[in-house]
């Protein structure tokens, strides 16, 4: 954040007709702005590159689509919720801060007012398509995330989920994310949804802490995820027979015996993936092998 003095930041203050001047580059929403005017990313000239908002308990519907920025500050002690599409397509959007203010920083002590009131929801397709947004780390308030949040981000590399309190990835979180390499998931995660990282292509590291004891892996959750080596799944899981399809690098890491018996299986025979263990650094198979279910 720029110094106040500086004359290319404007603390915009929400007085009615306000406007914001065109040669500015950081925005600094104050924080007794608690609701953004309607289509306020519109106001906002493509020299604006950097938002700050420290008091809007509800970043709102397609506030920010398709806006220029290229960093946003959220202050989490007073936003509650990022509304579906908020930052839809924000094409040159690299950076999104979630700060937790401390009561012991006197510059921040009053933005802590709104405790228990934090960020705890993203809705479905908030920051969809942000092509250029590279890492992401969710605070540990948030409790749900919606689907597509984050698809199609094609230059994210990395994202920590590792702190929140999710008990799901909702279906399409990170769909098409070509270029993420790593995610730390949470230890209350409970269930991986259908395509959730479907065709994530560079994905190589999946952290699931020990604290997850159990977990269900939906249908295609990670499909086409070529270079998925690095995955550790809690002996209670469940998945689906289409959950790891296109995974070259997991088949690759069955034996030579189990993989000419998954070749011989019939087409229309399921195989029980719930007889896999998966280990970092790829599968290995425990006894009893893969069988076929029943046909009836």
């Amino acid at each position: 954040m720029q110094d106040d003095s500086d004359r290319n930041v404007y603390h915009f203050r929400g007085a009615k007709d306000e406007t914001v001047p065109s040669m500015v580059q950081t925005v600094v929403v104050d924080q007794s702005v608690t609701e953004l005017p309607d289509a306020f990313g519109n106001r906002l000239h493509r020299r604006v590159k950097e938002l700050i908002l420290k008091g809007v308990k509800v970043i709102g519907k397609d506030a920010f689509r398709k806006c220029g920025l290229q960093q946003i500050t959220i202050y989490t002690a007073n936003t509650q919720a990022i509304s579906t599409r908020a930052f839809e397509m924000a094409t040159c959007l690299e950076n999104v801060d979630f700060v937790s203010p401390s009561p012991s920083n006197n510059e921040h002590a009053s933005l802590s007012s709104s405790e228990g009131k934090d960020l705890t929801v993203i809705e479905e397709e908030a920051f969809v398509d942000c092509s250029s947004l590279q890492r992401i780390k969710i605070p540990s308030t948030v409790k749900m995330m919606g689907k597509h949040v984050f698809a199609d981000c094609s230059s994210l590399v990395e994202a920590n989920l590792s702190k929140p309190c999710m008990k799901m990835i909702a279906p399409c979180t990170f769909e098409s994310c070509r270029s993420l390499q790593a995610i730390s998931l949470p230890g209350t995660l409970e269930c991986i949804g259908h395509l959730a990282f479907r065709d994530c292509c560079s994905l190589v590291t999946v952290e699931i802490p020990a604290a997850v004891e159990s977990l269900v892996i939906q249908e295609r959750a990670f499909s086409n995820c070529q270079r998925l080596m690095n995955l550790t799944l809690p002996a209670n899981y469940s998945s689906d027979e289409t959950s790891f399809e296109g995974c070259k690098l997991l088949e690759e890491s069955f034996g030579k015996d189990e993989a000419e018996f998954l070749e011989d299986l019939d087409d229309e025979t399921d195989t029980m993936l719930s007889f896999l263990h998966y280990y970092s650094g790829g599968i290995s198979s425990c006894s009893p092998k893969p069988t076929p279910r029943s046909s009836a």
